[in-house]
């Protein structure tokens, strides 16, 4: 074989794995059977050639042409998908964005037809709003409603400070009496201090002597709790139905005496002969009077016989 045949057999498989290089390198594998399909879109800012195209996550194609659409005035999208994945005609292109700097790809969302999409089929358009639109708006609904909240606590401040305004002499003479009672809890404790240390070393004084005496605090909580024990066992029910059935007697006796029954009532309702009764302690009292200043009028008493006699 000549020399410039060698050299032309060469040159041309270079070109063919430059030619292949280019398109790997552009996500396109020549070896690999695909069909190209297009989307119409109204707007593809971030998307290029050799964008990505995926089913649920997992790439089976990629981006091979952007240009405009003067017939429908959008952007027509050519992309080659594997063969191996059809496409069934309810499917729809989405353009989503692959990342927070603007970079876009196309997921197809798979519809559940039996029939699939022939080769250069227009696939329906789907839009996924990006990532920085959707921070956007989120955030602009956070600014929306921070500039709302900032307007009621202006409102509120205001309010304050028209209160404040409104009642700044009263707030003086507040602080001034805030400033007085100060001062005089200064001079009080100047002045007492020693007192109160006093108060407070009889404090703990006193929580020593509890702390040291607890075991006969606890025995006289103890004999507390047996006396409550003992009268709670104790027969209180008997005690308070025997006393209960002789006030019952007693009230019994009472009214009998009143309606006069039987000697004693008779004695007390009797008016005559409770007249004679004090008449009889009447004479009975002078009669000892008497007895006392005379006693010898009543008494008789000798001592020597006749001669008792001849002394009278």
């Amino acid at each position: 074989m000549k020399r410039e045949v060698k050299i032309g057999v060469f040159a041309l498989l270079m070109l063919v794995a430059l030619y292949a290089m280019f398109n790997y390198f552009k996500g396109q594998n020549i070896f690999s059977s695909t069909n190209d399909y297009y989307v119409v879109y109204e707007n593809v800012s971030g998307l290029e050639v050799s964008s990505p195209v995926d089913i649920k996550g997992m790439q089976v194609g990629v981006v091979t042409d952007v240009q405009l659409d003067t017939e429908s005035d959008g952007v027509r999208v050519t992309m080659q998908v594997k063969k191996a994945y059809p496409i069934p005609v309810d499917s729809r292109a989405r353009l989503y964005s692959t990342s927070i700097m603007g970079g876009k790809g196309i997921c197809l969302e798979l519809g559940t037809s039996s029939e699939v999409f022939e080769a250069d089929a227009e696939i329906p358009a789907s839009v996924e709003a990006d990532m920085l639109g959707s921070i956007a708006s989120q955030v602009g609904g956070l600014v929306d409603g921070l500039q709302t909240t900032l307007g009621k606590v202006n409102g509120t401040l205001d309010g304050v400070n028209g209160v404040i305004a409104d009642n700044s002499a009263t707030i003086k003479d507040a602080v001034a009496n805030v400033d007085d009672i100060t001062a005089n809890v200064n001079k009080l404790l100047a002045d007492k201090g020693d007192e109160i240390r006093s108060i407070v070393d009889g404090l703990n004084s006193l929580a020593d002597n509890l702390k040291n005496n607890s075991e006969k605090i606890d025995g006289i909580i103890a004999s507390v709790d047996n006396i409550a024990d003992s009268l709670q066992s104790a027969d209180l029910r008997g005690v308070v139905d025997n006393l209960s059935t002789t006030l019952s007697e007693l009230s019994v006796t009472l009214a009998n005496v009143n309606q006069g029954d039987g000697t004693v009532s008779k004695a007390i309702n009797d008016p005559e002969l409770y007249n004679s009764l004090v008449s009889a302690v009447d004479n009975l009292s002078v009669l000892l009077a008497d007895l006392k200043e005379n006693p010898k009028k009543y008494i008789n008493v000798t001592v020597f016989g006749r001669k008792e006699k001849e002394a009278k």
